[in-house]
């Protein structure tokens, strides 16, 4: 039962990684609702007084004009106030799924510099950068195969060394087993270099 919860914990969506950017990025977004609110009234306040200024002041007294404008300008700041939570909230839901691959995509290339080639970067379907994941795993995948059959040709390599060890310290030794032997172990050498020839440094 403890370890059910502990895994559901374990679960748990984080969904502010990168803070520094994601608050950027809402900010940038909170600023352009600001700002499109504020060109909005503008425009509004623009076309009214422009098409309807001179009505509005003959059918209004002048100070009723001005409180009908002012419980407008209160609507309109009410409005961007009860909208901007809303605004944050989608902010850090839509820099998440920026942030959180780009987040597991460092963290494996870290790994795999260190020499770690068994993770993999898992990203949902509708997360960013999903295509540079897959291509990074695949590079992984490559890199992983070639190790493994470097490190077959080097075992077999050294089991050769061993070989030579041996027939060198034995009497009688035998000239023709020992070209055998270093056939073989030029041979293994011959594969780890052409595995290794595939990269370019």
């Amino acid at each position: 039962m403890k370890s059910d919860i502990r895994a559901k914990r374990q679960r748990r969506i984080r969904y502010l990684i990168a803070r520094r950017f994601q608050f950027r990025f809402v900010a940038l977004i909170l600023a352009f609702v600001f700002l499109s609110a504020a060109l909005s009234s503008l425009v509004v306040y623009y076309t009214m007084m422009m098409l309807m200024g001179e009505k509005l002041a003959n059918v209004y007294p002048q100070g009723m004009l001005l409180s009908i404008i002012n419980t407008l300008n209160t609507r309109i700041i009410l409005a961007v106030l009860i909208i901007s939570p809303l605004v944050v909230l989608l902010g850090i839901l839509l820099s998440f799924r920026i942030v959180g691959p780009i987040y597991r995509i460092s963290k494996l290339l870290r790994l795999s510099a260190r020499g770690d080639l068994s993770s993999r970067i898992t990203v949902r379907a509708k997360d960013e950068f999903k295509a540079l994941a897959d291509a990074i795993n695949d590079m992984t995948d490559m890199i992983k195969t070639s190790v493994k059959h470097q490190k077959l040709h080097a075992e077999k390599a050294a089991a050769e060394v061993e070989s030579i060890k041996n027939a060198v310290n034995q009497e009688g030794f035998d000239k023709d087993r020992a070209k055998d032997i270093i056939e073989k172990l030029s041979s293994e050498i011959a594969e780890i270099n052409k595995e290794l020839s595939r990269y370019k440094l």
